[in-house]
């Protein structure tokens, strides 16, 4: 499972089968208080149509390598790796 967290934004990147949880907690110091907080979720699922691709490798999140849109993909490039950084 590869998961990117950035503030309170976070990716993930799971098997396509399977049942999931998402839980949402409260700091235990908080709840202690009585506290209360909003929150919103967003949840977004997008199929990868390549096979084994790494998240890198579709920078907009649509599913498809950013490759295939324009026309530049390298055959002898293993899409299952990072992208390496320019």
């Amino acid at each position: 499972m590869l998961i990117t967290a950035k503030g309170d934004h976070a990716e993930l990147t799971i098997p396509d089968n399977g049942d999931y949880v998402i839980r949402v907690f409260l700091m235990r110091n908080a709840a202690r208080r009585d506290e209360q907080s909003e929150f919103t979720a967003d949840i977004s699922v997008v199929k990868s149509t390549l096979k084994g691709m790494h998240p890198s490798w579709d920078v907009d999140g649509d599913g498809v390598n950013d490759c295939e849109k324009d026309g530049s993909c390298d055959h002898t490039v293993d899409y299952s790796l990072p992208r390496k950084s320019n």
